[in-house]
């Protein structure tokens, strides 16, 4: 979905998303229980009318067998890694304003984030055939609409995701401050840590090229947090 601009009026993109998760209840393996339960409605003139309703009265897990349950799970982990897959694509496009919008230059070609869009539903068609050979629900269709952007809209997404990635450097240089004496001390740990390391860095660096790109200030302790990932990784 894209608004009514011109080129020449176009100074950014904005995508909205909802992705469909592993947060059901048939992949967690809970089976609902329901009862029904008698409520009065008010009529518009001023007379009550008793309807059935159906509510959620429980849950329990339900019985599986060894052989039920990994197929759930590696079913309920496909789910997951879908939606990772296809979070990681709309994000390497621009910048997050929140966890379900992201900004983009005008710069970037209208063509690669059709693309994108179209690999991230594509991703998801393709989950939903495999739901249903493996006898499971297929998921809502997924919501991903992109919107062109005049420069006063434009503007105020940038100073959003301007203070959001100021919050996630904030928020990434704790947790590593938090984990390396740990890591440090427990050699099985360290493999692992050293990896999610890389990869934070990898994800950071990408990052910074994007707020370039937008123009977005890129927070002082950045570069704070690059060395220390830089020399964790070299330590670990």
């Amino acid at each position: 979905m894209v608004s009514q601009l011109t080129d020449k009026q176009v100074r950014g993109y904005v995508i909205h998303y909802d992705l469909r998760s592993e947060n059901r209840n048939d992949l967690k393996g809970l089976e609902i229980f329901y009862e029904d339960v008698e409520v009065e409605l008010d009529n518009p003139d001023g007379t009550k009318t008793k309807r059935i309703v159906r509510v959620e009265a429980g849950s329990r897990l339900k019985e599986e067998t060894p052989e039920e349950r990994a197929k759930r799970i590696a079913v309920l982990k496909r789910v997951r890694n879908t939606r990772w897959h296809v979070t990681h694509l709309l994000a390497m496009l621009g910048l997050k304003v929140s966890d379900s919008v992201i900004v983009i230059t005008g710069k970037k070609s209208k063509k690669v984030i059709d693309d994108t869009i179209r690999k991230a539903k594509e991703a998801y068609r393709k989950l939903n055939e495999d739901l249903k050979k493996e006898g499971y629900k297929p998921l809502r269709d997924v919501l991903i609409n992109d919107l062109a952007l005049e420069e006063r809209s434009y503007v105020t997404y940038l100073d959003i995701a301007e203070k959001r990635l100021a919050e996630h450097i904030e928020s990434i240089l704790a947790r590593v401050v938090k984990d390396l004496p740990t890591v440090r001390m427990i050699a099985k740990d360290r493999k692992k840590a050293k990896k999610r390391f890389e990869n934070q860095l990898s994800r950071l660096r990408v990052m910074e090229r994007t707020a370039q790109e937008l123009g977005v200030k890129v927070p002082s302790k950045y570069s704070l947090l690059i060395n220390m990932l830089h020399k964790a990784t070299q330590e670990l």
